[in-house]
């Protein structure tokens, strides 16, 4: 299953986790742009920006917000 990060909003916090329920920490931050395809680009928590184009190990989003 493909998580969708495109139904949340630009500014949304959200935290992804793998079917094991382990955080996915590329993919936990504030989406910053929507890049088509229910991807988006996040700013980590820790202030890196990463894509979730190639990240296919999240399962589940959970937003913050």
């Amino acid at each position: 299953m493909k998580a969708n990060f495109e139904i949340y909003p630009i500014g949304t916090k959200v935290q992804s986790y793998d079917k094991d329920g382990y955080y996915v920490m590329n993919a936990c931050g504030v989406i910053v742009s929507h890049l088509g395809d229910g991807h988006v680009m996040i700013k980590t928590f820790q202030g890196n920006y990463y894509s979730t184009v190639g990240q296919n190990k999240v399962f589940e989003v959970e937003s913050l917000n």
